[in-house]
């Protein structure tokens, strides 16, 4: 017990498993655990997803096989104000402080990035106390505020520190995992040298979907289920889908249904736009990780509609269509999964964001069978097999 290595995991959007079904870093948290490690997770007091306090019972504390411990932060409402921006501030200066009044320090401490911020101050203590650092890309920042920018360029130009501050971070670790190669590419390429590194798709817990039956979803025969499951916000191009079944009700196709399993900023925008067009769509919210499952496999297809200006890659939904071998329509012009899909035969990309396109796609697969897709399981995103090349990593670094 004594020699089991300590690795500290710090990130303030870590979710309990009480919170979100089926968490990346909840699951690698079990399996570290798995591993040997010693494993303590720092992670704040406020809950992202719902805006809310956590009020976590000890007895639920003490349940986990690892320790949790939670850095005050006072929270916010949106996610794009000042409010969020001095929450994390403060968030940050609690887990500096924490970190330099340990006792016990760390064999390893890993981070997922973002928040650069966050790797930087981690980066800093690993230093001074030479412990092994190692970065978890998730996403990139600032390029993912294209988003709000609408140009690469006008990005590069208002976050330049920010690109500065995201290439030193880059260059400190010690190791780097990131979630796509496209990810770990970009972070690999301020690099004079070859740290450790690997790719880890974000995937999903195949063994937990294989053991949801399809039972107690009511379908027609006749229909075909389109589904989306995921945040509904400015990164997801949904309104294509509502337009292309608006297409098909027009044309007197009423057979398609769009189910939309999640939440986000543009619910309430989304829900009124759906209402004023006459296809068969449906808001079903957050559900339970075993309901969504269920519907899924009375799918007929899983949606990817990324907006194209997004430099999102490989994502969470992917890996849970994956896991049941849910056949994808993708609209997401990520190279890296575009040649994934193509070369599992899991899927299509229509990349032209005209809903023409979906509508003529819909049309011949129903009326001359002209796809066929392969609808066993994509292992490639298994977790369990995924997430071993970050134990390897781990035990190279240790």
């Amino acid at each position: 017990m004594a020699n089991k290595k300590k690795i500290l995991f710090i990130w303030n959007y870590f979710y309990l498993e009480s919170e979100k079904g089926e968490s990346r870093f909840a699951y690698l948290a079990r399996l570290l655990v798995d591993n040997g490690y010693e494993l303590e997770i720092v992670t704040s007091s406020f809950y992202h997803m719902n805006k809310i306090h956590r009020n976590i019972s000890r007895e639920e504390l003490d349940s986990y096989p690892y320790k949790i411990t939670f850095i005050d932060e006072p929270g916010y409402k949106k996610n794009v104000s000042f409010k969020r921006l001095k929450s994390i501030k403060v968030f940050n200066k609690g887990v500096k402080d924490y970190l330099y009044k340990l006792d016990n320090k760390p064999d390893l401490v890993y981070v997922p990035i973002p928040s650069i911020k966050l790797g930087h101050i981690a980066s800093k203590y690993c230093k001074k106390n030479n412990i092994p650092f190692l970065i978890d890309v998730e996403d990139l920042w600032p390029e993912s505020f294209t988003m709000l920018t609408h140009s690469r360029l006008l990005t590069r130009l208002l976050f330049f520190p920010w690109f500065i501050s995201a290439n030193s971070l880059y260059r400190k670790a010690d190791a780097i995992v990131a979630v796509s190669q496209t990810f770990l590419d970009r972070a690999l390429s301020v690099r004079k040298d070859k740290p450790l590194s690997c790719v880890a798709y974000i995937g999903a817990n195949f063994e937990r979907a294989a053991s949801i039956d399809s039972s107690g979803i009511a379908k027609d025969d006749r229909d075909i289920w389109l589904s989306y499951i995921g945040t509904l916000g400015k990164s997801y191009d949904i309104k294509l889908f509502i337009d292309a079944l608006d297409i098909l009700a027009e044309q007197g196709r009423t057979d398609f249904v769009l189910k939309i399993m999640g939440d986000g900023p543009d619910r309430e925008k989304l829900e009124k736009y759906a209402k004023e067009r006459k296809g068969r769509i449906e808001f079903l919210g957050l559900l339970p990780y075993e309901k969504m499952i269920k519907i899924l496999k009375n799918s007929d297809y899983g949606i990817n509609p990324i907006n194209p200006r997004s430099v999102a890659s490989i994502i969470n939904k992917v890996g849970d269509y994956a896991s049941i071998g849910l056949p994808v329509i993708n609209t997401q012009h990520c190279v890296e999964y575009i040649n994934i899909l193509r070369d599992t035969n899991s899927g299509i990309s229509l990349l032209t964001g005209n809903p023409y396109e979906i509508v003529e796609f819909l049309c011949k697969q129903v009326r001359e069978d002209k796809y066929i897709f392969d609808t066993n399981p994509i292992r490639l995103f298994s977790r369990k097999e995924n997430y071993e090349k970050i134990i390897e990593t781990l035990k190279e670094m240790l």
